[in-house]
């Protein structure tokens, strides 16, 4: 793989504020955890969810944020929803909406 690196004897000119290309995620704290399984936790993050687990599934930072739940197994999931391991070695997993997934509470399985 070859790289390229370009040298210039002119400075750019100072910015005021630079803006980074990615930033991190922030969340409000909610003030109370009201939010069930398969709600939109963008705004308020684990806060905001009953189970205390918001799960980001979207590639976007700022969009793709939902309330989970752990599992050992998919039928603890709502319908539709997986339950995955979030690392290999852990022994519960987290329940992953399908990739459609818009934000309403998630309909029970059964």
């Amino acid at each position: 793989m070859a790289g390229v690196l370009a040298c210039s004897s002119e400075q750019p000119a100072p910015t005021s504020d630079p803006s980074p290309v990615l930033a991190e995620h922030r969340t409000a704290l909610a003030e109370s955890a009201s939010m069930e399984v398969g709600e939109d936790c963008t705004k308020f993050g684990a806060s905001g969810c009953k189970s205390g687990l918001c799960l980001h599934t979207g590639a976007l930072p700022d969009e793709g944020y939902f309330c989970s739940q752990s599992c050992a197994g998919e039928v603890r999931c709502p319908a539709q929803w997986k339950c995955s391991r979030a690392h290999p070695g852990a022994r519960a997993g987290v329940c992953v909406p399908p990739a459609e997934w818009k934000g309403a509470v998630a309909p029970s399985r059964g």
